[in-house]
């Protein structure tokens, strides 16, 4: 299985707390038409989102447009498998 292109990058850019980074490197994956959303790709997201904790980023106004980026990204229906 083939690594998520430019994952790595992603997360070591929210482990060193660059968000601006981070949301550069998902912007690609986030303009993703409809059809190419499998379900790793919403899998990943999740566990990203899950990465951008209150606890750590407190309110972040950062952190809060990402996480509308990822939730909107997610509210988008996936493509049936086989199609």
């Amino acid at each position: 299985m083939r690594p998520w292109p430019g994952s790595t990058s992603r997360d070591a850019r929210i482990s060193a707390d660059d968000l601006a980074g981070a949301a550069d490197a998902l912007a690609p994956v986030l303009s993703l038409p409809v059809a190419q959303r499998i379900h790793q790709i919403h899998d990943r997201l999740t566990r990203i989102r899950g990465a951008l904790t209150p606890a750590r980023y407190g309110q972040s106004g950062e952190v809060r447009a990402l996480l509308g980026e990822l939730g909107a990204f997610s509210e988008q229906p996936r493509p049936a498998i086989g199609s």
